[in-house]
């Protein structure tokens, strides 16, 4: 991240990942470098860096690891590695295991929150297998969709109905052509494709309005 026009004022270095402002406090921000390192930065603070890694596990999380923001509570965040987690504190207390192992032991490469009803989360492991809890994290199914994006690079859920979600996947055909494809997924079970994106052109992400 940037903090001005100035490129030598960056944080965490030139190849970070995701990151977030803190919507309760704009002095807060929180930003992952490879691999999982989660870092929280407090501008009013000294030393200004914190790292905030769930304690006492050596999990470590995809190139990009998934690290979010809840989007009804403030205060919580997650982070997506083998197993999924969430911290109900900004990141200052101790983090909950979501999965304890449920959705297997690939990387979480992608980890998205339901805006209406934070107790459905979807996790894609290894950009492949789609799994979904509908009570916060106690239980998790992994979805049987037809005709699986052979690669999700997105999922965006329904603004208003946490059941419906639109993927998007991409693939290499004949002559390596890649080919984006949207997926419909109602009720976490079945799946219909959409639409297909423009030849030779990935579809990297659905908005869902």
């Amino acid at each position: 991240g940037i903090l001005s026009n100035n490129y030598s004022d960056l944080i965490g270095g030139s190849d970070g990942m995701e990151c977030f402002y803190d919507p309760l406090d704009t002095n807060l921000l929180y930003f992952t470098t490879q691999n999982g390192n989660l870092y929280r930065y407090n501008l009013n603070s000294s030393p200004s860096t914190t790292n905030i890694n769930p304690p006492g596990t050596n999990q470590t999380g995809a190139w990009v690891t998934p690290f979010l923001r809840d989007p009804i509570d403030p205060y919580a965040i997650y982070a997506g590695f083998t197993d999924i987690w969430k911290n109900p504190r900004h990141g200052s207390f101790d983090w909950i295991n979501l999965t304890n192992g449920a959705t297997g032991t690939l990387e979480a490469t992608i980890v998205t929150v339901a805006p209406s009803d934070n107790n459905y989360i979807y996790v894609v492991k290894s950009h492949s297998f789609l799994y979904r809890t509908t009570d916060g994290g106690q239980t998790w199914t992994r979805t049987q969709t037809q005709g699986t994006l052979p690669r999700f690079t997105s999922i965006s859920i329904h603004p208003e109905n946490p059941d419906i979600l639109w993927a998007t996947g991409e693939f290499f055909g004949p002559e390596g052509r890649g080919v984006g494809r949207v997926l419909h997924v109602d009720g976490g079970d079945d799946a219909g494709e959409d639409g297909r994106g423009p030849e030779r052109v990935p579809v990297l992400r659905p908005v869902a309005l």
